[in-house]
């Protein structure tokens, strides 16, 4: 009965050194290294059509990238969950939202980042109102555009702010985060980003309130 080898991801800041550690010790015989800024269809097609050449020895596929296409994590779904023979495969991101949940969910993840303060944003959550969070709104709304990096910072930030209040949420709820990280890679409004999240904070306070 063939071994299967279960595949992990590993999270760096930064994507190269992160792939040239896992690098080590490999034989570059049963290496292939896809290192790109951003992981797009085409290279999900090379990385499976790589996967499907026999080998003699254990090949590990490493894919490092900045960012990752959603349309070529879901091609390589299939592979990722049911990986071919003596074939193992790591994937480096800087984040964990940068792989969706789908693949997070099959796979062992692996944190060597350094531990990143987040500073907090400038909203009472413990206080929240429908007021306060009209308020914040109109404050990114009348603020310079910000980058997508610090946007992304700022929904990283929202939710270390929930989690230090204590404020439980399901899966759907989180799957919110991912889906505010999908719309600031497609450039939409911090504050269309944001309400949503919000909102779904005020509705989970006014529970656990209730539940007193």
């Amino acid at each position: 009965m063939e071994q299967a080898y279960s595949g992990m991801i590993v999270l760096n800041s930064n994507i190269s050194q992160e792939a040239s550690e896992q690098s080590k010790g490999i034989s570059p015989a049963f290496l292939r290294l896809f290192e790109r800024d951003e992981f797009k269809i085409e290279d999900s097609h090379e990385v499976i059509n790589e996967a499907y050449i026999a080998s003699e020895e254990l090949k590990t596929i490493i894919i490092a990238a900045n960012s990752y296409n959603h349309f070529a994590q879901n091609a390589l779904l299939k592979v990722l969950e049911e990986p071919p023979s003596k074939t193992r495969f790591i994937l480096i991101a800087k984040n964990k939202t940068s792989i969706l949940p789908t693949i997070r969910s099959r796979l062992q993840i692996q944190d060597n980042r350094n531990p990143k303060i987040f500073e907090e944003l400038d909203i009472d959550l413990k206080n929240l109102s429908l007021k306060s969070i009209y308020n914040f709104l109109k404050s990114l709304d009348s603020a310079p555009n910000p980058s997508r990096d610090t946007t992304k910072e700022k929904i990283q930030s929202l939710l270390f702010m929930i989690k230090k209040l204590g404020i439980s949420f399901n899966e759907g709820d989180l799957k919110s985060f991912d889906e505010a990280l999908e719309a600031n890679a497609n450039y939409q409004k911090d504050s269309y980003i944001f309400l949503p999240l919000l909102l779904m904070v005020l509705r989970n306070l006014k529970a656990k309130n209730a539940k007193k």
